[in-house]
């Protein structure tokens, strides 16, 4: 009696089909891997942007308060109340030469609440106050427009801020 072999398999076309598969969905791995870095890098920016500019928001509300603290206190020099620029010119604050001159603009030491100076707030520069006075009507009514700017841990973060004080 003979033996029966099997038949032998026949060589088969597929093979390294599961070569490119593989090969396939690394890709889509490695593409989606670095979709999520890329996410997570954006939202490190935003979160680092938003805390900057959080930063120089504090530190620009601390010198308006302490501004019209010495205004209201009558502290503050007279050689820095600064007259308003005329309606058809450019406002005060909105000159950047301003907020570096000593003439016109003042710098604010920002202090804790035991009255120790921060001399590292991270900030980029120290906060900045001008003090305009507004007293249209003479009489004995003053009053005063009080514009503090502040920059975070970035000069390009700027933060703006105004605010009146009258004593009537």
């Amino acid at each position: 009696m003979t033996a029966v072999r099997p038949p032998r398999p026949r060589p088969s076309h597929a093979k390294g089909v599961v070569l490119i598969i593989t090969l396939f969905i690394l890709v889509l791995v490695t593409l989606v891997t670095l979709a999520s870095i890329r996410g997570t890098l954006t939202d490190e920016k935003m979160a680092g942007h938003s805390r900057d500019r959080n930063k120089a928001l504090q530190a620009a509300e601390a010198a308006l308060r302490d501004c019209l603290r010495q205004v209201s206190d009558s502290k503050f020099s007279l050689s820095h109340i600064k007259t308003p620029a005329a309606p058809t010119s450019t406002a005060l604050w909105d000159v950047e030469a301003n907020w570096s001159d000593d003439t016109v603009s003042v710098e604010v030491a920002l202090v804790d609440g035991v009255g120790t100076t921060l001399f590292d707030a991270g900030l980029a520069a120290n906060p900045r106050c001008i003090v305009e006075d507004i007293n249209a009507s003479g009489g004995g009514t003053l009053s005063y427009r009080v514009t503090s700017r502040a920059v975070g841990g970035s000069p390009d973060t700027l933060v703006v801020l105004q605010a009146t004080y009258s004593n009537e």
